[in-house]
């Protein structure tokens, strides 16, 4: 499923061995081989940072979920359909979520809809159902809902550097990262995962 730094042409590109992605436009698509369904929208909108489903998107989303109405699903997107109250995440948030929760709210078999995007652990009830915003893997947003608070971030952790093929030995995982994209999405000027970052 592409984020908002994602470009849809090399996702495909990248993954074009996997015959259930669209040959063209978003990357809506659906996993069915087992007892729970995996569908994912792309809510990504090229060319910015914010989030949406257009009608045709939502459209379909509900006759793919029409297909089964009772087999469990999991719903997966990259935009979390809510306010989070972090202002400067909200500010490229998922906009107008009404349709996309009419959808999801008039089937009875989604088990959850599990999103990226706010780099942070959170879980709502939305739609009859639950929403969780996964965490990041190298940096988490603070959780600051003053709206004149300044974006900061934290490193979320540590992963062993030797299980994923970079050398012996424990590592940050912010290192991985920068080994990979030469670059992080937030600046960090301390290495002590837990610790805000300056």
């Amino acid at each position: 499923m592409p984020g908002n730094h994602d470009d849809r042409e090399n996702f495909r590109a990248a993954f074009v061995s996997h015959a259930y992605l669209p040959a063209h436009g978003p990357l809506h698509y659906c996993v069915d081989e087992h007892p729970v369904r995996l569908v994912a929208l792309d809510s990504c909108q090229p060319g910015k940072h914010h989030g949406h489903i257009d009608p045709a998107g939502s459209d379909w989303l509900r006759s793919t979920l029409q297909a089964s109405p009772r087999k469990p699903t999991i719903v997966v997107m990259h935009h979390p359909p809510f306010v989070s109250g972090i202002r400067y995440l909200d500010d490229y948030r998922y906009i107008d979520a009404a349709p996309l929760e009419a959808v999801v709210g008039s089937f009875s078999n989604i088990e959850a809809v599990l999103c990226a995007h706010v780099p942070r652990p959170m879980t709502r009830r939305w739609a009859g159902t639950i929403v969780v915003s996964c965490p990041s893997t190298t940096t988490e947003i603070a959780l600051q809902l003053n709206p004149e608070a300044e974006p900061r971030s934290y490193l979320a952790g540590r992963v062993h550097a030797a299980s994923v093929g970079c050398g012996a030995g424990a590592g940050q995982s912010h290192e991985l990262h920068r080994q990979v994209s030469g670059s992080l999405p937030v600046p960090l000027t301390t290495l002590t995962p837990g610790e805000p970052a300056a």
